[in-house]
């Protein structure tokens, strides 16, 4: 690979200002059996820029789940992580937050399934990822969600056990995750019992009390049960996750250059996997060696270099390059009765100072030009090494004058360059017990909170909550915490109104610094509209929100359903629990889009029967259908309307709860994926009549 010039100064944001280019300039030189110089440098660009990514969605504030998501930036992040993958950059946990971003940008029904591609992916190696660069560059995204969905390959067996401990532990083991409120050394002699499983009993806490079979959907005992735990994590004792070896001052290890800090010092990070990982630095102002100063040093070496320093104190975390650049210089640099190209610098101490092609002094006798004159300073001429010294004193005689010439800066890049460990070289590893990064773990919290909305279920809903709760508070990510236990208590409410316990509502009373977030607003509104319920048929809160030009439609609606059960009281019971049924079904809708609730729900087709059929897509099968050739199980339902004397009709892009979810998709892939003029809507319903002349010729 060619290095790149070191005067041109790489920044993670050219990949996001060259998103497109970069994409396509991978996507082309992945089919290549031999790369251009600068494919190695773009992917390790790539995959430093995804790190900062999976960061910044790791610490999004978890409300997002609750608004409106920036579809372009989740899309062009998708992106991002999707070449980052299909170019093999190294990102952890780049998978998970692939499919996590992904499962924010598409339609409902695809969550469930994304969910558990994501969580799978924390606990098995993703052998196939299940999508190809076209579906990087131009992304369609329930294609791109149906391709993981059913193509992604994960190993067969489960990744070495890993584990992450803060105010509790997490541990991935045989394919599950288990949330435990004990050190790794408590949790192996300890008699733990599992509760609140979620995803096919995936993920689960382990607790030495368990909830009780009875109480396993009661949200009081599932909040008992997730505060009494979350209080016991608080109090573990931290120990080490693993026996690493530890470095002393004095100790001459190798580090990774990783850049410059403003005040020129060189900073470095140790490499091998079994000591304790060190950050540190090399003070700009270490004396010079060889007459490389520290700037030299920080202008020419590359991102990720490899060298040998020597640590100068483990308190302050200071290196110095010690003997090491003269070592290797008098190893692998120097190399004596050769002759080589040298410029003549000036006469120290009765000797000639020369500065060699390949970035190292060598001295000379004083000698003369054939023709009798001196050697001028900044002339060339041919030397011969004759010897090296252990210090890096190299000798030389001076052969005569050259015209050939050569750059400084270039022989002190090679001289630099030649010192360095090889690439491929391999340093010890660590155990293979691996510790699980917070940010993992904070992505699993959105992930998870994310989900539950997509939960038709009260108590499966509430039990997801609880894992988040825990997991926030493991983390001490206490502001995803409060927020996801003001969740908890809002949903309490909606289950107390639905069951008939108005009494048991209580006001959602958030801290100062949740007070203004848009959906805790709506909760606690939503919240007083509800303990209105019963209490006063002509409400002044009710009706300031129901002729308020200004107020929440949703909130209006509300209040308005409340009011008229308000107002019919005992006199027409039957109404009233009709009236009631249809505040509960309100509720059931997610109040956080802001949406009024006649807009939400839309036409709907009723339920299939012998005369009607719903199919979402002429094009993809439900991952969990027997037949996955979509078109073939759409013209055998249609041959069975034609056997019978009643007919009957196929709906596409409809649900099979008889809501309308649209043909966005089939008509993005008819456009992109199918030959022959079948474009838009038109051209869609040529494309199905085509193909019924093929199955039925007629």
């Amino acid at each position: 690979m060619t290095p790149t010039p070191f005067w041109l100064e790489i920044k993670t944001e050219y990949i996001d200002a060259n998103l497109d280019k970069v994409i396509n300039y991978l996507a082309k030189e992945a089919v290549n059996p031999e790369h251009d110089a600068f494919y190695d440098e773009t992917v390790t660009l790539l995959g430093r820029r995804a790190v900062e990514l999976t960061d910044t969605l790791s610490e999004a504030a978890i409300w997002d789940a609750d608004e409106t998501a920036d579809k372009g930036e989740a899309l062009t992040a998708l992106r991002m992580l999707g070449a980052a993958l299909l170019a093999g950059a190294k990102a952890p946990a780049g998978y998970f937050f692939f499919v996590k971003t992904l499962a924010t940008i598409v339609p409902a029904s695809y969550i469930d399934d994304l969910t558990e591609i994501a969580v799978k992916s924390l606990s098995h190696k993703v052998e196939k990822l299940g999508f190809n660069w076209s579906d990087i560059k131009e992304v369609q995204r329930e294609i791109l969600a149906h391709k993981v969905i059913t193509a992604a390959v994960f190993a067969d067996s489960p990744a070495p056990e890993a584990w992450f401990q803060g105010k509790g532990s997490v541990r991935i083991k045989d394919g599950v995750i288990d949330l435990l409120a004990k050190n790794k050394e408590e949790a192996a002699i300890a008699r733990l019992s599992a509760s609140l499983e979620i995803l096919e009993d995936v993920i689960r806490v382990q607790a030495s009390e368990r909830i009780q079979q009875k109480d396993e959907d009661n949200p009081e005992e599932m909040d008992r049960f997730t505060t009494d735990f979350i209080r016991d994590a608080a109090s573990m004792r931290l120990t080490p996750m693993k026996v690493l070896k530890t470095y002393n001052s004095g100790d001459v290890l190798p580090v990774r250059f990783k850049g410059v800090d403003p005040a020129g010092n060189i900073l470095v990070e140790s490499v091998e996997g079994d000591h304790e990982h060190i950050e540190g630095f090399i003070p700009a102002k270490n004396p010079s060696i060889l007459f490389y100063t520290m700037a030299d040093f920080g202008r020419f070496f590359r991102t990720s270099d490899c060298f040998d320093a020597k640590l100068l104190s483990t308190s302050k975390k200071s290196f110095s390059l010690g003997d090491w650049f003269v070592d290797n210089v008098c190893e692998n640099v120097v190399h004596t009765c050769e002759n080589i190209l040298a410029c003549f610098k000036e006469i120290k101490k009765d000797k000639m100072v020369w500065w060699t092609e390949d970035g190292y002094p060598a001295y000379s006798d004083i000698e003369r030009k054939p023709d009798g004159s001196n050697y001028n300073p900044s002339e060339f001429a041919t030397i011969y090494i004759t010897g090296c010294a252990a210090n890096g004193y190299v000798s030389a005689s001076v052969i005569g004058p050259s015209g050939e010439s050569f750059s400084e800066d270039n022989s002190r890049d090679y001289c630099i360059g030649e010192c360095v460990y090889p690439e491929e070289t391999e340093f010890a590893a660590a155990a293979v017990l691996s510790i699980i990064d917070g940010t993992a773990i904070k992505g699993l919290t959105r992930l998870l909170f994310a989900w539950q909305r997509s939960i038709g279920q009260a108590s499966e809903r509430f039990r997801i909550l609880c894992i988040c709760r825990i997991l926030s508070a493991m983390t001490g990510d206490s502001i995803a915490c409060e927020y996801i236990e003001l969740s908890c208590a809002y949903l309490k409410n909606l289950i107390a109104f639905a069951t008939g316990r108005t009494e048991d509502i209580k006001p959602i009373c958030p801290s100062e610094r949740l007070a203004d977030v848009p959906p805790v607003i709506l909760r606690a509104d939503v919240t007083r509209i509800l303990q209105a319920y019963g209490v006063d048929e002509d409400s002044d809160y009710l009706s300031g929100i129901i002729h308020n030009p200004d107020a929440n439609p949703l909130l209006v609606q509300l209040a308005k359903l409340i009011q008229s059960c308000n107002r019919i009281d005992d006199v027409y019971p039957a109404i009233k629990t009709v009236i009631k049924r249809e505040i509960t079904k309100f509720l059931a809708v997610e109040t956080e889009d802001n949406t009024d609730f006649e807009e939400a729900v839309g036409p709907n087709f009723g339920v299939e029967n012998s005369r009607q059929e719903f199919k979402t897509s002429f094009f993809f099968a439900p991952k969990n259908a027997r037949e996955q050739n979509q078109e073939k199980t759409i013209f055998r339902s249609l041959c069975s309307f034609l056997n019978t004397q009643e007919g009957g009709t196929l709906f596409l892009g409809v649900n099979d709860s008889g809501g309308i979810n649209g043909l966005d998709s089939d008509l993005e892939y008819i456009q992109k994926k199918v030959a022959g003029n079948y474009k838009g809507i038109d051209g869609y319903v040529r494309y199905i009549t085509d193909r019924a002349r093929q199955w039925f010729d007629l």
